[in-house]
C-alpha cells in the first residue's frame, strides 16, 4: 500500500509539473521571433504590411457591397 502511495505522489507531481505556469519559454521565443522579424523589415515593412492589410479589408468590404447590390436587382 505504501508503494502505491509513492507512485501516486510521483504521478501527481509530474502531472502538476506539466501544467506549471512559471515556464515562460514559448513567450520568450515568441518575443525574440517578433524582434528578429521587426529588425529585418523595419518600420517601412511594418507600415507596408499594415496598409496592405487595411487595403484588403476595404477590398472585401466594398466587394461584398458590390455583390450585394447586384443580387438585389
Amino acid at each position: 500500500m505504501n508503494d502505491f502511495h509513492i507512485h501516486s505522489k510521483t504521478n501527481i507531481y509530474l502531472w502538476a509539473k506539466s501544467f506549471n505556469m512559471d515556464n515562460q519559454q514559448p513567450e520568450q521565443n515568441k518575443n525574440s521571433t517578433f524582434k528578429k522579424w521587426f529588425k529585418r523589415v523595419g518600420i517601412g515593412g511594418l507600415l507596408f504590411f499594415t496598409l496592405k492589410g487595411i487595403a484588403w479589408l476595404f477590398v472585401f468590404y466594398f466587394g461584398a457591397e458590390l455583390f450585394q447590390d447586384c443580387s438585389a436587382k
